[in-house]
């Protein structure tokens, strides 16, 4: 299939030839790409693409998807950044031997019936109010700026451990109605005290989710980290590739360490370059093993490339 127009031929044999040795097979106007799926299951090596500089991303989107027989909704294309339909290789620098990591995004699975459906968001809304209410809470948090924030113990035992264990038995924290903390921005607690009370995390600032992913990690909250997780998943890239794998390792993100390690490895060529490799991934020598042992079958001398498909 090919996505582009037929490459231009010349009455000109000079030019003919100049145009082939440029590229080997085709035009100055065509690249060859890779696509390297992360967490779709495909049977075999994906051979390389061959596609038009200025053939919309679109086409390629499409084929792909046929291809995987995935819904083109489910799937998200990375360069450097994020692809967008309307973009084309000119427009984002793409070269020839480059690769396009492709994720798959599952959309969210729907609730079996609407009324539960309903009946639960009801509940959690209701739950969901008692955040920052001063109403029957036996518990206040002063927080390091000097504000409060009223909760309820009943609510944050039940959803968190650490909390549970802090409220019951002879700890001294079961008998104080103050606690003050010192050790997280209050922004940052403040976030982690809403996710427990709403079942939410509505957040895209990365710094914040990156904190976000400690405090979860600290005070036991699994539920929350995941959710950090999924979100850094889908803002994988060049430049934030090696601290969210470095992080990822350090508070156990097993779903994240392993996409931000395949993006790496899928992009290793540009990455190992850059400022942001070295700052974040030089002083762990095991992380740099973990890429190297991931790396070697991907260099082969075995390894035989199969011919380039036209999409």
């Amino acid at each position: 299939m090919n996505l582009g127009t037929p490459t231009n031929t010349s009455a000109n044999s000079t030019s003919s030839t100049s145009s082939s040795s440029t590229t080997g097979s085709g035009s100055t106007e065509d690249v060859t790409i890779t696509i390297y799926p992360i967490g779709i299951k495909t049977y075999g090596c994906l051979p390389p693409f061959l596609m038009r500089k200025h053939t919309l991303f679109k086409r390629l989107f499409v084929h792909v998807s046929n291809r995987f027989c995935i819904d083109e909704n489910e799937l998200l294309f990375f360069f450097q950044e994020k692809l967008l339909p309307d973009q084309c290789p000119g427009d984002v620098g793409l070269l020839n031997g480059d690769i396009i990591v492709v994720r798959r995004v599952p959309p969210k699975a729907r609730s079996q019936s609407s009324n539960v459906k309903a009946a639960t968001s009801a509940f959690v809304c209701e739950i969901g109010s008692l955040f920052d209410n001063p109403s029957f809470s036996d518990i206040s948090f002063v927080l390091s700026d000097g504000s409060i924030l009223p909760s309820h113990k009943n609510v944050l035992s039940s959803r968190c451990q650490r909390f549970k264990a802090m409220f019951q038995g002879s700890m001294k924290e079961s008998q104080e109605s103050e606690l003050k903390v010192e050790e997280h921005s209050p922004a940052v607690f403040r976030k982690m005290i809403e996710y427990i009370y709403t079942d939410a995390m509505n957040e895209e600032d990365m710094e914040m989710i990156l904190k976000l992913i400690i405090i979860a990690d600290e005070y036991l909250l699994e539920s929350l980290k995941g959710l950090c997780e999924q979100k850094l998943i889908g803002e994988i890239n060049i430049a934030n590739a090696p601290l969210l794998f470095s992080h990822s390792d350090v508070y156990n993100c097993k779903q994240l360490k392993k996409h931000a390690l395949n993006f790496i490895l899928s992009s290793i060529k540009r990455i190992a370059g850059t400022k942001e490799f070295e700052r974040d991934l030089s002083t762990s020598p095991g992380l740099l093993l973990e890429i190297i042992k991931e790396m070697a079958p991907l260099y082969d001398s075995g390894t035989k490339r199969r011919k380039d498909v036209e999409i």
